[in-house]
């Protein structure tokens, strides 16, 4: 079959394009796999009991982040920090096909860091202590290198914007409040635990209540059939302590030179509130990659072996449910299976 002049060009030209947008699309993977140049706003660091290098002093801005950087890790997993030749990386990049120095220190933090590690499973509780969950991100939050303490874990908290309840926000449809809790507690079936306690941290609907804890309870979806019940808003009261016997929290990691390759690393516990026990821990790792022509942490690179989310979303609830036993059966609220398969029961 003899292909015409015409049909020759039209081909070479389909070509051209696919060739020149490979091209860009290198070119530009490529530009953002430069070190960052913008300088770090962190130039105090404090040492902290449960990492082996000092983290900035933004991290540690109230009492509970200051606790959660000073929980001591099992089986000395707080210090542990193998060594990354940045020089033979570098050399490695160039080679043909290499990767770049960025993408070679992921996959060295992810094999030789990052996991999941459930040391003891409770009995069944009637609640749990969430210690820390994070500020309200803005849309363009997950670009920014320097601004959060774990960009990644952080915006999958999907905290509400704090507005009060004005003419002026009434068309804010998700504001922050005791129903941002639906899921975690209530009395449905739907509910994992059967109440949830938080640090009264000053949100607008918390600045009613003096007690230093909240305690939130008694939320119950509306039913239909059989009958129909109607939906119970979750309840809160202030509380002087919490009277969980666990809690949850989380932590940013600093690693050397991590942040100037777009890499950010975070850890997530479940601990003993009485005696400071680390029973669970899940640590990853996430690097910036471009989207939208820029990077972000918003469609990152991460440590594939660990569960997560969809849409890049990080399980900001999972490591409670590996660890801390509900006397509620349900998981529904949460997504996923409440109890590792050897864990479970017969």
């Amino acid at each position: 079959m003899t292909i015409s002049l015409k049909t020759k060009l039209l081909l070479a030209a389909v070509v051209l394009l696919v060739g020149s947008c490979k091209v860009h699309s290198l070119y530009e993977r490529r530009l953002y796999e430069r070190p960052v140049k913008e300088p770090s706003p962190w130039t105090e660091f404090v040492p902290v009991k449960g990492q082996p290098l000092p983290v900035p002093k933004q991290w540690l801005a109230d009492e509970e982040a200051r606790k959660a950087h000073d929980l001591v890790l099992p089986q000395n997993l707080g210090q542990l920090m193998v060594p990354f030749d940045f020089e033979a990386a570098r050399w490695k990049a160039w080679l043909p096909q290499g990767k770049s120095v960025g993408d070679q220190y992921l996959e060295h933090l992810c094999t030789y860091e990052a996991g999941e590690w459930v040391f003891k499973v409770t009995e069944p509780q009637d609640g749990i202590y969430i210690a820390r969950t994070a500020e309200y991100m803005p849309n363009d939050g997950l670009y920014k290198v320097w601004d959060y303490e774990a960009p990644l874990l952080e915006n999958s908290w999907n905290v509400r914007k704090d507005v009060s309840e004005d003419a002026e926000n009434r068309r804010v449809v998700f504001k922050d409040g005791p129903g941002s809790y639906v899921g975690w507690a209530g009395d449905d079936n739907k509910s994992h635990y059967r109440f949830v306690e938080i640090p009264n941290v000053g949100r607008i609907w918390q600045k009613k209540f003096d007690a230093p804890y909240l305690h939130l309870w008694g939320y119950h979806e509306e039913v239909i059939n059989p009958a129909r019940i109607p939906e119970v808003p979750m309840q809160a009261k202030g509380i002087d302590r919490p009277t969980a016997r666990y809690g949850i929290t989380w932590r940013g990691l600093r690693r050397l030179q991590d942040r100037e390759n777009r890499i950010s690393g975070y850890e997530q516990m479940a601990y003993d509130l009485e005696t400071g026990e680390v029973i669970a821990l899940r640590r990853q790792f996430a690097r910036m990659q471009p989207f939208g022509g820029k990077p972000t942490f918003g469609a990152p690179d991460v440590c594939e072996r660990i569960k997560r989310g969809p849409n890049y979303q990080e399980w900001s609830h999972g490591i409670a449910v590996i660890s801390i036993r509900s006397v509620n059966p349900a998981s529904a609220s949460l997504f996923v299976d409440p109890y590792p398969k050897n864990f479970k029961e017969e």
